[in-house]
């Protein structure tokens, strides 16, 4: 059985893994530092040898602070498309440039997706994984109707579900973050990410992991509550988890 495990979700850093049954692995971004990936790996039970690869959403550093030493450590192949790769200077040189085709990292295949935000390039990923379908989009100010059509089918969507609205106006932020982040390039609400998993559990969406959620703008229990709520009105019935920062991986199995 497919897993997607999320080693560290938020603002602090990002990384995560899709694993097949075979025990190969897909590293979606590397934003903490290698003796943290290592250390919630081992947490997670799987060892570093079953990465194939990493793939890369976007340049910021919360998505990619520890890649460099992680390649330097593992001689592991980056998937990016170019011009996230032209942003990353020292991944360029090894990496796997490619755009929306699909590509195999061992035995699970890729296809990139482009999200808004305010990045060179964001991409959204699906996963292919022992006949089962993963999605990932976070980082993304707005879900539009590409977006849906990449992600409809999911088995698992793995979405931010970033800041609560109320709790965004009246927070710590100065008026030009908080507009950057309710942007189209910025981060889903709430509400955004439980509109955009209901429409996809119509689709046979069944299973949810939420991430990215904001420590100063936002709660688990607040994102998780929303996205349940949209679902219970409609009487769908869908998995929720939330992915934190905690050093206690996050798996799911598909």
């Amino acid at each position: 059985m497919a897993k997607f495990i999320s080693l560290y979700s938020g603002s602090k850093g990002n990384a995560c893994v899709v694993l097949s049954e075979s025990g190969e692995g897909v590293l979606l971004d590397c934003g903490v530092s290698f003796t943290k990936l290592k250390a919630g790996l081992d947490a997670a039970g799987v060892p570093l040898s079953a990465l194939r690869g990493v793939v890369v959403t976007h340049e910021h550093s919360d998505h990619i602070g520890g890649l460099s030493v992680f390649l330097c450590k593992t001689g592991l192949p980056v998937y990016l498309n170019r011009r996230t790769a032209q942003t990353i200077s020292f991944a360029l040189e090894d990496a796997v440039v490619s755009e929306n085709d699909p590509f195999p990292v061992g035995n699970i295949e890729v296809r990139r997706f482009p999200v808004r935000h305010d990045a060179a390039a964001c991409s959204g990923y699906v996963f292919k994984v022992d006949g089962k379908k993963i999605t990932a989009m976070t980082d993304c100010g707005i879900v539009d109707a590409r977006m849906l059509a990449a992600a409809a089918d999911s088995d698992l969507l793995y979405i931010e579900s970033n800041y609560d609205e109320i709790m965004l106006e009246n927070g710590p932020y100065p008026p030009h973050l908080r507009r950057r982040i309710r942007s189209e390039k910025g981060h889903l609400s709430n509400r955004e990410c439980a509109d955009t998993v209901t429409k996809l559990a119509l689709l046979g969406l069944r299973k949810v992991v939420l991430g990215h959620v904001s420590e100063n703008n936002n709660t688990y229990l607040q994102a998780k509550r929303c996205t349940l709520d949209a679902l219970s009105v409609l009487g769908l019935d869908v998995a929720v988890e939330v992915a934190d920062e905690s050093p206690e991986p996050l798996v799911v199995e598909v």
